[in-house]
C-alpha cells in the first residue's frame, strides 16, 4: 500500500523542480519556440508567460508539501463536541 503523504511530498517536490525549470529558462524556450522570428515584443509575452507558469507550478508543489490529513471524526464526536460534554 502507498502512503498517500509519501507519494504527496514527491508530488509536490516534482512540481516545485518543474517550476524552477520553467521560471529559470524562460527565455532559452521562448528563444527556441519561435527563433529569429518574433519581435522583443513578442519575446516578453512568452516570458512572461513562462515565468507565470513556473510560478504556479512551485506554489502548488509548496502547497502539496506543507498540506495535512485531515483528522477524521465521528458524527458522534462532533455532536459532543459542539455542546461540550467531551474536553
Amino acid at each position: 500500500m502507498v502512503n498517500i503523504g509519501i507519494l504527496r511530498t514527491i508530488v509536490g517536490f516534482g512540481f516545485k523542480g518543474l517550476g524552477f525549470f520553467w521560471t529559470f529558462s524562460d527565455k532559452f524556450l521562448c528563444g527556441s519556440i519561435c527563433g529569429n522570428k518574433c519581435s522583443v515584443a513578442q519575446n516578453q509575452v512568452c516570458s512572461s508567460l513562462f515565468l507565470f507558469v513556473g510560478i504556479i507550478f512551485i506554489v502548488c508543489g509548496y502547497a502539496l508539501i506543507i498540506m495535512k490529513d485531515r483528522k477524521k471524526e465521528k458524527l458522534k464526536t462532533k455532536i459532543k463536541k459542539a455542546f461540550k460534554l467531551v474536553k
